[in-house]
């Protein structure tokens, strides 16, 4: 049975009134709730063989509890969860792990987050307060649909052991309650599982483009729905002509049956997209969607020069920043109440390294103006786990902290690739080995552009005469960075272009050292990384960009021709 969207909607909004409530009454009293979380924690878990490695049965403060585990990254993890993959059960926790999800990350490869029910009632936690406190905020958000950026299938990793890699669908984190928001979707979660990237983007715009009654855009990087509205643009007319025909005209043959359902004949809307269009002279968007009110997406670190264009694509539309939501967990999400992000401390047990002192501090102890690195304890099996965010506090409301998220430590992420150093490191070197390149000096840096960016690989090698050879190595190095899921991502639909190479000429390493210098650095804290998050480079390096020898490799998912769906 079809419901009505809004009551849909009235329903979900109903069943989070709980986690609102308790995270609101409870802003006074951070410690003890955070305390009573870690308490369950170890509890729960004090058999499993991390537990019994650590003495989980004689923590009884969160004083013992640092004495006793050490704050760990994911590489001193995974060897415990490489046990986990491989079908052993209480090595993290007592409770079966679900699944284990793919992050961003990239140290060799995606890292693997083990789920367990636990964990989802922690994210539950976290974030229900958010979703409550957005539709309060914006009542007509309930009487309106809403599109929330989904993954297609071929993003999905294959499943390599007995335990199952990934969610079928991102609204398996919220339960019974993802199921019912799906109802709400402008965009069918069927689409995430079609298998040409041409389609997947196809369908999307149809489906946006056909919404009369779009609320809200939820999307992490703003690149995404930047480019998701060129997209749009490529194919309006098209669209706008199989509304009228009740046909979808996909780039690429696929069996779209199971979608079949979702494609009626709407003449209707079709004559005001046109009309729109021929008004405006293009489609602005704001006339497209007229019950538009909000865009969730991230406005911190990097992401800040991106969202810029959509306040002013989208000038009378809340552009709401989201908090820092992480796989391994949810670390703060945005409160209206306070006019900025606050620590989700009602979900998982968070503690805070002061960069200045390396003192950990507790979410009441933070202090303003102070930068932390962002450590975790979770049901999913992370205890004092050091996420890599670093987190800066901008004031208080109402006693209650504001953090504003900075970026991650030896990350690049433009557009939510996040490139790590060691992960770079060991690509470039192997391949470099490999062909018989010898260099001066080699570091890989990013670029910006309107709709995303690019990286670039300087090099200065012993012979003058090797560009043949860079430009092969520029083609194997972007294959093997595609280890890391969300930099394939990212190159597949467009935010991120084929990386480029620049042939120094010489003194690449003198180069770099005057523009630290130029930057304030002293000469004894330079140190060269092959992993360099900031632009520009081009201007301080003798050199010139090597032209591509060939036409680019077609991305998985394209295919040379299409036809009627």
């Amino acid at each position: 049975m079809n419901f009505p969207k809004h009551l849909l909607n009235e329903v979900c909004f109903a069943a989070t009134v709980g986690a609102h409530r308790h995270f609101r009454d409870n802003l006074n009293r951070i410690r003890e709730t955070q305390w009573r979380i870690l308490k369950d924690l170890l509890a729960a878990n004090r058999s499993s063989d991390f537990g019994r490695r650590f003495g989980f049965d004689r923590i009884h403060d969160v004083n013992a509890y640092r004495s006793a585990v050490p704050v760990m990254t994911y590489e001193e993890y995974r060897p415990w969860i490489e046990r986990i993959a491989a079908g052993e059960h209480g090595v993290l926790t007592r409770e079966k792990v679900r699944l284990l999800q793919p992050t961003g990350g990239s140290s060799g490869g995606s890292k693997l987050i083990p789920y367990t029910s636990a964990l989802q009632r922690e994210f539950r936690a976290g974030i229900l307060p958010w979703w409550h406190d957005l539709y309060r905020q914006f009542p007509d958000l309930r009487r309106t649909r809403a599109y929330w950026s989904i993954t297609p299938a071929v993003q999905t990793p294959p499943a390599t052991g007995p335990v199952r890699i990934g969610f079928d669908q991102d609204a398996e984190y919220f339960g019974w309650r993802g199921a019912l928001l799906g109802g709400t979707f402008a965009v069918p979660v069927a689409v995430s599982g079609l298998r040409h990237l041409e389609n997947y983007k196809y369908l999307t715009a149809y489906h946006l483009l056909k919404c009369t009654d779009l609320g809200l855009i939820s999307v992490w990087n703003p690149t995404f729905l930047t480019l998701l509205l060129r997209d749009i643009e490529q194919y309006y007319d098209q669209i706008v002509e199989d509304l009228v025909n009740g046909e979808i005209s996909l780039p690429v043959g696929e069996d779209i049956s199971r979608l079949r359902c979702h494609m009626r004949p709407d003449p209707e809307r079709a004559a005001e997209l046109k009309s729109v269009r021929t008004t405006d002279g293009r489609q602005g968007f704001g006339a497209v969607w007229k019950k538009l009110k909000v865009i969730s997406c991230w406005t911190d670190a990097a992401a800040a020069d991106y969202a810029r264009p959509l306040r002013k694509a989208f000038p009378r539309v809340k552009i709401q920043g989201k908090g820092l939501l992480a796989t391994e967990a949810v670390i703060s999400i945005p409160w209206s109440a306070a006019r900025g992000n606050v620590p989700a401390y009602t979900g998982h047990f968070l503690e805070f390294m002061e960069e200045s002192t390396q003192r950990s501090c507790l979410t009441h102890e933070l202090r303003t103006g102070e930068t932390y690195r962002v450590v975790v304890s979770t049901g999913g099996g992370f205890y004092r786990y050091d996420i890599g965010d670093r987190v800066r506090v901008t004031g208080f409301a109402s006693g209650v902290p504001l953090l504003v998220f900075l970026g991650r430590d030896n990350v690049v992420d433009l557009v939510g690739e996040k490139l790590e150093e060691s992960h770079v490191h060991k690509v470039i070197s192997d391949i470099l080995a490999r062909m018989n390149i010898d260099t001066r000096f080699v570091m890989l840096a990013p670029e910006r552009t309107d709709g995303g960016g690019y990286y670039v690989l300087y090099i200065e090698t012993q012979e003058p005469e090797i560009d043949s050879l860079l430009r092969q190595a520029r083609v194997l190095i972007d294959t093997a960075l595609r280890d890391n899921m969300q930099y394939a991502h990212a190159r597949n639909i467009g935010q991120l272009q084929p990386l480029k190479v620049f042939h120094i000429r010489a003194t690449g390493d003198r180069s770099y050292y005057q523009r630290c210098l130029q930057e304030g650095q002293r000469m004894g804290d330079i140190k060269p990384a092959i992993l360099d998050r900031r632009t520009g480079w081009e201007d301080f390096f003798r050199g010139r960009m090597l032209e591509s020898e060939s036409a680019p490799v077609a991305e998985p998912g394209h295919a040379a021709k299409g036809g009627k769906g």
